[in-house]
This record gives C-alpha cells, sequence and structure tokens, in this order.
C-alpha cells in the first residue's frame, strides 16, 4: 500500500477517535447537569435549614432577655425568596430535588418544612378564598350548616385569578350536575382553614328544588394552577 493512503487512514481514525470522545463527554455532561443541580439544591436546603433553626434559637433569646434586648442575626440564601406573612417567615425554592417526600412536612422545634405546601384557605368579607403560589380561587360564602341560603349552578364560584400573568376569570361561572343547571338551597364552607396546607377543600352541599341532594367539592393543590371539581 502506498506511503499516502496509510498517513490518510491514520488521520481519519485519529479525526473519528476525537469526535467519538466528544460526544461521549456531551453525553456524560447532559446526564450529570441535573445530577449536580440537585445536589446543590440539597446542599442549599440544609444551609438554609439550619439558619432557620439558629434564627429561631436567636428570637427565643432575645424573648427570654427582656425588653430592648437586640441581636444582629446574618442570613445567606443562595436560592429561592424570604417572606414575611402571617406573623410568619416563609422560605421558598423550586426544585426537582428529593428533600423531602412529596405533601409531606418535618418539625423542628418552630422551624417547619414542607413540600409542595403553599396552599392558604381562609375566609375573607363574603368570599371563601383558596390560594396557593400560581392561583386564587373565590367563593361566594353562602348559608350555613343551620341556615341555608339560595344556591344555584352560577353562584358558586365568583372568580379564579392567575397569579403568573395576573390575569382574572370572572363573570358567570356555570356549574352543570349530569348536564343540566339547578336552583336550590344549601350552604358552602371550607373543611379546614389554615396556611401552607398540601391542599385546601371548599364543599357546596345543595338541595335542589328536584329533591335532589348534591355536594360538589373543589380541591387546590400545592404547586399546580388549578382545581379539581367532584360531584357526589
Amino acid at each position: 500500500m502506498p506511503e499516502h493512503n496509510k498517513k490518510s487512514q491514520i488521520w481519519e481514525s485519529a479525526v473519528l477517535y476525537v469526535l467519538m470522545t466528544a460526544i461521549i463527554m456531551v453525553i456524560v455532561l447532559e446526564a450529570g447537569v441535573p445530577i449536580l443541580q440537585e445536589m446543590r439544591d440539597k446542599a442549599v436546603f440544609i444551609q438554609t435549614r439550619d439558619n432557620f433553626i439558629s434564627l429561631n434559637q436567636h428570637i427565643e433569646d432575645v424573648s427570654n432577655a427582656g425588653p430592648g434586648s437586640q441581636r444582629l442575626v446574618p442570613i445567606q440564601i443562595k436560592k429561592g425568596y424570604l417572606k414575611i406573612d402571617n406573623e410568619k417567615i416563609k422560605w421558598y425554592m423550586d426544585t426537582k430535588a428529593d428533600v423531602i417526600e412529596p405533601m409531606s412536612k418535618i418539625s423542628t422545634g418552630n422551624v417547619k418544612m414542607a413540600s409542595d405546601s403553599d396552599v392558604d384557605a381562609y375566609e375573607s368579607g363574603n368570599y371563601l378564598i383558596i390560594e396557593n403560589f400560581y392561583a386564587q380561587a373565590g367563593f361566594n360564602k353562602i348559608g350555613n350548616e343551620s341556615s341555608f341560603g339560595n344556591i344555584t349552578s352560577t353562584n358558586i364560584l365568583d372568580y379564579m385569578k392567575f397569579k403568573g400573568t395576573g390575569s382574572v376569570a370572572n363573570g358567570t361561572f356555570t356549574l352543570q350536575i349530569d348536564g343540566t343547571s339547578f336552583e336550590g338551597n344549601g350552604y358552602t364552607k371550607i373543611d379546614e382553614e389554615g396556611y401552607d396546607k398540601d391542599r385546601a377543600v371548599v364543599r357546596a352541599f345543595i338541595n335542589t328544588t328536584s329533591g335532589a341532594n348534591y355536594t360538589v367539592t373543589f380541591t387546590m393543590y400545592g404547586d399546580t394552577d388549578f382545581m379539581t371539581v367532584n360531584i357526589e
């Protein structure tokens, strides 16, 4: 075989080897980046948890020391954000890392850690409100267990707000049972009021003019922008 053909074969083999090595490196990097990110998030979670435990101890020390006591407490937040709400200091972080089991809670003294627990349920004026980080739903407060009010297909849900865009869907929401509208009496209620829950439920108890009784359950879960509706 001529000398130049041998050199050509060696060069082509070297090029193929380099290309294959580059492809393998890309595959390894693409597979490894999510793992590295999850490891970083776990480290951030542990550090922030320890910061909150330390902060809680400082608060207790100041409380026990009496009026006028002060402490300077540095807190470093590498990811997520802090929020002071309902006399609580809250930290939120969006992650795919398995730091806490979904829809579960862990408590260390006054420090509570939870996954997908961003749902609040409360009354405000004439409304029953359930909301999470992404959405808020407002229901009309109708009657109660001992005094029923007028309830129809169109007066249960009043509005739905999507926080990411700021858009509000309101007007007339028509709820149909077996494909038809209804009228009657009954009441609406929140199953359990509270904050930082993994879900919130509003129920409408309906006695229709036709004599049928129904319970409509609206459920909002954490980390979602929708509700589920169940009719019994």
